[in-house]
């Protein structure tokens, strides 16, 4: 599988109906061979098509754009990005799919004859050697962690509310690492406890990995829900889990900076349901909200991307 450059070219080239002969074809193209356990044997070819670099294998020639840049390669797989960096000893792809966040080391294929490695380079990079790709600023892989990205989506902001010792926080009291917030009430019969308990299942899933992270259970029926209710609440779920209340106006302002959609019915013999959006959302204090999660999602999903972030933000 390390040898595929010019095996890759003259697969390709019959289906394409390129003018091109193969001698030009593949003097365009540079490669990378990748491995590791979740990716084993990767082959990623870019090469010249239309008078623009783009993917040609495993894709076709036709496939997505590649974009040059200080610290590597940016191109696009299926819906999501992903990257090629450069590493003193070689390169590191990095891609985030449906299952996860993946990574793999890679080498150029530089055993081709020498010519030809040559050519490729000043194609690729306008004259310059691989070793030598200039020192930029590199992307945020952290983001490539998730299975998405809201980009630069207004959700979030600065909210108050009451702990349940009864002293006003803030975000900034509450958001001190990695913290999923979830907005329920716990007179909710059926959603509200299994997806605070998967909230609680990602929590342990992390501490199992010895990663650091927290969740907010914010009530949504401040009438019922007083400090002690919720804090009792949120303890009995995971002892890093906060029970937040607050008055009605709190609640309003908090749900309104997330987007969170509630209403209450008519009561009935006294009692009430309450209807609201299930996101659970991921903030940090430096970067706000980073990602949201489906209720559906498995703790271990959820956990493994985390878990990448964090890494990714180490360095």
């Amino acid at each position: 599988m390390k040898h595929i450059i010019a095996a890759t070219a003259i697969s390709i080239l019959p289906t394409v109906g390129m003018s091109q002969d193969l001698s030009s074809f593949t003097q365009s193209l540079l490669g990378f061979s990748c491995d590791s356990e979740d990716l084993p044997d990767l082959n990623i070819v870019f090469g010249e098509y239309d008078g623009a670099l783009r993917i040609i294998h495993p894709v076709g020639p036709k496939g997505h754009l590649v974009e040059k840049t200080g610290y590597g390669y940016k191109f696009s797989l299926d819906t999501s990005n992903a990257y090629m960096t450069k590493k003193d000893d070689g390169w590191t792809f990095h891609y985030s799919a449906e299952d996860g966040p993946f990574e793999a080391e890679c080498s150029s294929m530089g055993d081709m004859p020498k010519e030809l490695s040559i050519a490729i380079w000043q194609i690729v990079l306008g004259g310059s050697d691989l070793t030598t790709v200039p020192t930029q600023p590199k992307p945020d892989l952290a983001k490539l962690c998730f299975d998405s990205d809201i980009g630069a989506a207004d959700i979030g902001g600065p909210f108050e509310l009451v702990a349940p010792d009864g002293s006003s926080v803030t975000d900034a009291d509450i958001i001190t690492e990695p913290t999923l917030i979830y907005f329920g009430y716990t007179s909710c019969p059926d959603v509200c406890p299994i997806d605070v308990d998967r909230n609680a299942a990602v929590l342990e899933v992390l501490e199992e990995g010895g990663y650091s992270a927290r969740s907010a259970f914010i009530s949504l029926d401040p009438k019922r829900d007083t400090p002690e209710v919720v804090g009792s609440f949120a303890q009995a779920m995971h002892p890093r889990m906060l029970g937040l209340t607050g008055s009605h106006e709190q609640v309003r302002k908090v749900t309104k900076a997330y987007r969170v959609y509630y209403k209450a019915h008519a009561p009935i013999d006294g009692e009430y349901l309450i209807d609201h959006s299930t996101f659970t959302y991921l903030v940090t204090p430096d970067e706000g909200v980073l990602q949201f999660f489906r209720r559906e999602m498995a703790p271990e999903r959820i956990a493994k991307q985390l878990s990448c972030y964090i890494d990714a933000k180490k360095g």
